[in-house]
């Protein structure tokens, strides 16, 4: 085998510095927490009274926190990572001395 046929066949195992992170990281959050919010949802169905759907409804709400909270750390993953990937292009470009203090 050729050298650049073994760097790139190691290479392709890996991901790039700015690739986005495994959505497992947003699904899992995510369908937890659209699970809570049917749940919820279901439970208040049929309930006239306010006190009757408190507790369904709080469900929901945690539902929906679980919900935004798995996405919100998978958009700061991302974000961590393209700053990473914008630093090493602008030390590559400008220097180290550029590329290393700047976020």
């Amino acid at each position: 085998m050729s050298q650049t046929t073994v760097a790139s066949t190691r290479a392709a195992g890996r991901r790039r510095p700015g690739s986005p992170p495994s959505l497992i990281a947003a699904v899992i959050p995510g369908a937890l927490g659209v699970l809570l919010l049917v749940l919820g949802w279901v439970s208040v169905s049929g309930k006239a009274a306010f006190d009757d759907q408190q507790s369904g409804l709080n469900l929901a709400i945690l539902g929906a926190i679980v919900v935004l909270i798995g996405c919100g750390f998978y958009l700061f993953v991302f974000r961590r990572r393209i700053q990473r990937r914008m630093r090493a292009v602008r030390g590559s470009i400008f220097g180290s001395e550029q590329g290393e203090g700047e976020d």
